[in-house]
């Protein structure tokens, strides 16, 4: 008997470490990053940034494909409050982060923004920040990128609206770096 409930006392005390509840319900398996975005290009300015943590199978914006509407104002127009509106009621959005100024130049206070985003296992990172200066359709982005387990730095890369869809972009160089750090 004494053999009986100690092994159930076990394999109890395992599933909370594990993180399972012993009713069967998974605990909030939320992990917190800490985003450090870096504006190295030289007399280049963004507007304000949007950054979202996903599903794999969800997307702010992909290569190759139409931008959405609220994608495009945001691009074209900084209409963020749009955007942040449209992916709010995607069930594949964990968590938005919205800047409240742009990204300045690397010498200034301002060339560097850090946040604090919310992801879910297996969630992607996706970040825009449209051009101030070079185009009204030009921005930088991170599609769809993972998150570490650790630290990561990334790249943004630059993109264009064409005719309504994303593209690479030819001839602009952004130089921002991302570096995403599990809290």
């Amino acid at each position: 008997m004494f053999r009986k409930l100690y092994l159930a006392a076990t394999i109890g005390l395992m599933l909370v470490v594990m993180g399972v509840a012993v009713t069967g319900c998974p605990q909030d398996l939320r992990s917190r990053y800490q985003v450090t975005v870096q504006n190295l290009t030289p007399f280049q300015t963004f507007a304000p940034l949007i950054a979202v943590t996903h599903s794999n199978n969800g997307s702010v914006f992909r290569e190759d494909t139409a931008a959405s509407a609220s994608f495009a104002s945001f691009v074209t127009a900084g209409n963020l409050a749009g955007l942040v509106s449209a992916l709010d009621s995607l069930e594949a959005v964990t968590a938005i982060y919205q800047s409240s100024a742009g990204l300045g130049l690397l010498t200034t206070a301002a060339g560097t923004i850090t946040f604090t985003i919310q992801a879910l296992p297996n969630d992607v990172f996706s970040m825009a920040a449209p051009n101030e200066i070079a185009m009204t359709d030009a921005f930088a982005g991170l599609d769809s990128v993972a998150l570490p387990i650790l630290t990561r730095t990334y790249y943004m890369d630059s993109y264009v609206l064409t005719g309504g869809n994303v593209e690479l972009a030819d001839g602009i160089q952004n130089l921002i770096r991302v570096v995403i750090t599990r809290q």
